[in-house]
């Protein structure tokens, strides 16, 4: 699960930082930083699940699993809805370039916090399910 999230954060952080290589008429950085940023996402949309399984007590992981999800998806929602409220027909390749420098920060602090953070599993099983998946690891 760690190195599912580490990939797909590694992919998110290099697509987001490559589209602020915007040049005038040439967005083909835009175009794969994008790219890149959504195989990213194809590696974090399991991690919701995985750590419901591994870290909550069987009772709560549907509730987890659904939160994690959610949150992903809203998170895409608002990742596509809010440039169009910021960048309109007058913006230059200035403010274009500025709010990518500035999403790529809001983007990259916490997935390098959580990159360096963030456990496989707890040290102790919340659940028999999760005792029985720890075992098979070893």
């Amino acid at each position: 699960m760690r190195v599912s999230f580490i990939v797909g954060a590694v992919f998110l952080v290099s697509g987001v930082w490559l589209r602020l290589l915007l040049n005038v008429g040439q967005s083909i950085f835009c175009l794969l930083g994008s790219g890149l940023a959504a195989v990213g996402n194809i590696f974090v949309l399991n991690t919701p699940s995985q750590v419901a399984l591994n870290w909550f007590r069987q009772d709560k992981v549907g509730i987890v699993t659904f939160t994690g999800i959610l949150i992903n998806l809203v998170s895409i929602t608002v990742g596509a809805s809010v440039p169009s409220f910021i960048i309109d027909k007058q913006s230059t390749v200035d403010d274009i370039k500025r709010f990518l420098f500035v999403e790529a920060i809001i983007v990259s602090i916490p997935i390098i916090i959580l990159a360096l953070l963030f456990k496989n599993r707890p040290d102790n099983a919340p659940s028999k399910a999760a005792k029985a998946v720890f075992r098979k690891e070893r």
